[in-house]
């Protein structure tokens, strides 16, 4: 009797995948990869794996997919935060990318600092 295991995909697997779909500026697939990141569970604790979402779809023109993964992230980091700003940026959407950041002071206190603050 053979026993064969479901192997699933890592973090490190899901990242690369990610920029892929960004780099080939394809958005269904990048869609798809998505959905079963979200399956696994993955997004609701791995900041990088959302940031990583938000970069894609912003590679692909989809501020909205963006801004779904950015508010749907429970753990953002300050990264998180810049990435989404960068992505309304991109996309001419210089307006929302303001109100992300003067959101982000009051809101943003919370996260995570990927690097410390420079003293002095």
């Amino acid at each position: 009797m053979v026993h064969e295991e479901k192997l699933e995909p890592s973090e490190v697997t899901y990242l690369g995948v990610v920029e892929a779909c960004a780099s080939l500026r394809s958005l269904d697939l990048g869609r798809e990869i998505h959905r079963s990141i979200e399956a696994a569970g993955r997004l609701e604790i791995d900041a990088a794996l959302g940031n990583a979402l938000i970069g894609m779809y912003s590679k692909c023109r989809s501020c909205d997919d963006a801004w779904r993964v950015f508010e749907s992230m429970k753990n953002k980091t300050v990264f998180s935060w810049n990435c989404m700003i960068s992505a309304f940026t991109q996309q001419g959407q210089n307006r929302r990318a303001l109100q992300l950041y003067h959101r982000m002071e009051p809101e943003g206190s919370g996260t995570r600092q990927s690097h410390p603050r420079p003293s002095g």
